[in-house]
């Protein structure tokens, strides 16, 4: 795998060449409306929204109507407080803002009296949905962290939302992230679903329904789907929409450090393996990483309050072992190679007659003389296996060869992000992830022959980057995506 570095460099510099355009973010909407107990309006009131884990702290002031609005909002939970002349001060925790949401907090009293006293009060529930007529689910941090998933696909886990169906099967052998299928959502094909990671297709353009940009457990911070009725800017597919957020730091120092394990010693060998009394596959995942994220400061120097600069960063590695379903194929016997078809039977037990192209007459004994035998052509047909399974009381004639493999696959993910807030009216983060993927094997590594002669090596590497800067009302997005492969290399023989 080469250094994710390489991106942060590739990314940065369009970051600071490119002119910046509108764009579609993850950032979403809160609004409200002050007032005092009796339902009057609080014109000039000042509203400061604080998030909770950053400490990064947006303040505005009401209107004549009362109402106040904070655009391009970055997900997560905040708190907002409201500061008003003759009346206490207020503060409502545990705002929870989803990606791409318009949070609408209602309207929110205070009560007269001294600036001195503080009304705090805590938001409960689920909101319910009111500046907007999208349909959507979310999959929480929460979620994530503590339901078991096979394979730890963010993808997969989207099967626990309603109007969701999972997989075909076959899109999820071994249960692992190399198999890039999105399920089908609302009744609709997956081929109209779009993936955006960050604000960022996460959607392979060339092959619709697929997502190539891997977003970990560890990694990722929700999940949220737009199922239907979302706004205009959204809709490349007219399936649904599902926007995966990554984590970023906070202003506490937290990590994490993980590993799975699976193996065939804990699996039953399947029905077919023991009729063709051959031994259980190979079946080996193992899920290695670590994550780690918190605030950058310099004592003394820079961000003391730890509210300004905040890392995050996460790696993955999967090695494994994919088993394959068993081939049964079938290859020439000693006898065939040297032109003897005196004993070669078909499935019903009859002789198969091999007869000569220049008399349209069989072969005397069915066997073809050593004569007529293309030196060249046997060579190359003695490439081929010789047979292993010639109980034809198992195999009936239609197999005399059975192998079984496991594919050797190798992935690595790295996610890296930088959220910084220079200024109250400023703030910009940067994401850069790379997400690598191998596979080695005899068949069916990348759809080569099922013929246990030749392997190959199939690679895929993306990389991408986004980087989002807020200024003021306006938020503006800058992006990156590189695609390497699948590209497929012969090893062995």
């Amino acid at each position: 795998m080469n250094s994710p570095f390489r991106i942060l460099a590739f990314a940065g510099a369009l970051c600071c060449a490119a002119t910046l355009v509108l764009a579609q973010t993850i950032t979403g909407v809160i609004s409200g409306t002050v007032a005092d107990t009796s339902g009057l309006a609080v014109p000039g009131a000042t509203v400061t929204l604080v998030h909770e884990g950053t400490g990064q702290v947006r303040t505005i002031t009401t209107d004549v109507s009362g109402d106040f609005v904070f655009p391009s909002v970055l997900p997560g939970a905040y708190t907002v407080k409201i500061v008003a002349r003759g009346f206490q001060n207020f503060q409502r925790t545990g705002n929870q803002l989803t990606p791409n949401e318009r949070l609408s907090l209602g309207e929110l009293r205070v009560a007269v009296g001294s600036i001195t006293e503080t009304v705090t009060v805590s938001a409960q529930g689920a909101n319910v949905q009111t500046a907007s007529a999208e349909g959507s689910a979310l999959l929480t941090t929460h979620q994530l962290d503590t339901l078991a998933q096979k394979g730890r696909d963010v993808v997969g886990m989207l099967n626990l939302l309603p109007g969701v169906e999972t997989r075909d099967p076959a899109e999820s052998v071994g249960g692992s992230y190399s198999n890039v299928g999105t399920p089908r959502i609302g009744g609709l094909q997956s081929s109209t679903n779009t993936i955006n990671v960050d604000g960022a297709p996460g959607t392979d353009l060339g092959s619709a329904g697929s997502h190539v940009v891997y977003t970990s457990f560890d990694t990722a911070s929700e999940v949220k789907v737009l199922l239907n009725s979302y706004q205009a800017e959204y809709g490349r597919g007219g399936g649904a929409i599902v926007n995966i957020v990554t984590k970023n730091g906070t202003k506490d120092l937290h990590g994490s450090v993980y590993w799975y394990k699976r193996h065939e010693m804990f699996n039953a060998n399947t029905w077919w393996n023991n009729r063709s009394s051959a031994a259980k596959a190979k079946y080996r995942y193992l899920t290695e990483g670590l994550s780690v994220g918190g605030p950058v400061t310099i004592p003394k120097l820079f961000n003391n309050n730890r509210e300004k600069l905040f890392f995050f960063y996460s790696v993955e590695r999967d090695p494994a072992k994919m088993p394959l379903g068993m081939s049964s194929l079938t290859m020439p016997t000693a006898l065939e190679r040297n032109g003897d078809f005196s004993q070669s039977l078909d499935t019903s037990g009859k002789l198969m007659v091999v007869n000569d192209p220049n008399t349209k007459s069989p072969f005397p004994g069915n066997i073809v003389p050593a004569s007529r035998i293309n030196k060249s052509g046997q060579a190359l047909l003695n490439v081929l296996v010789p047979p292993n399974q010639l109980n034809r009381a198992l195999t009936g004639g239609t197999y005399n060869y059975q192998f079984q493999e496991s594919l050797a696959q190798s992935k690595l993910s790295h996610n890296f992000r930088f959220d910084y807030s220079p200024t109250p009216k400023d703030t910009v983060f940067f994401r850069g992830m790379t997400w690598g993927n191998s596979e080695q094997g005899w068949n069916g590594s990348g759809g080569s022959a099922p013929w246990p002669m030749v392997q190959d090596n199939l690679q895929f590497l993306v990389r991408t980057a986004v980087c989002v800067f807020r200024r003021s009302r306006t938020a503006f997005r800058a992006e990156a995506e590189q695609h390497s492969g699948p590209s497929r290399t012969p090893f062995g023989a």
